[in-house]
């Protein structure tokens, strides 16, 4: 299948070993800025864009910090292996 080659290709170049701590790290703050509405409100509705730049750059920051991207992929790891 075309979409397993296309995995095996992103783990071979670690591509996962970023993208997966950064789109954990950017859900999670988009979610808890979303909900908590800590940077305002427009209209009575979260800032979206202010929310989502935010967690951008947070979970950019997740990315850079060598110690947040192995602690996610301890947790992965182990939350795969207790799936199972």
């Amino acid at each position: 299948m075309w979409y397993t080659s296309a995995v095996q290709s992103a783990v071979d170049i670690g591509l996962l070993d970023v993208l997966l701590p950064f789109l954990l790290v950017f859900i999670i703050t988009y979610a808890v800025l979303q909900q908590t509405r800590v940077l305002g409100e427009e209209k009575g509705k979260p800032k979206k864009n202010i929310n989502a730049i935010v967690s951008f750059v947070i979970g950019f920051f997740g990315v850079i910090a060598t110690s947040v991207t192995n602690l996610v992929q301890v947790i992965a790891t182990n939350l795969g292996l207790s799936v199972i």
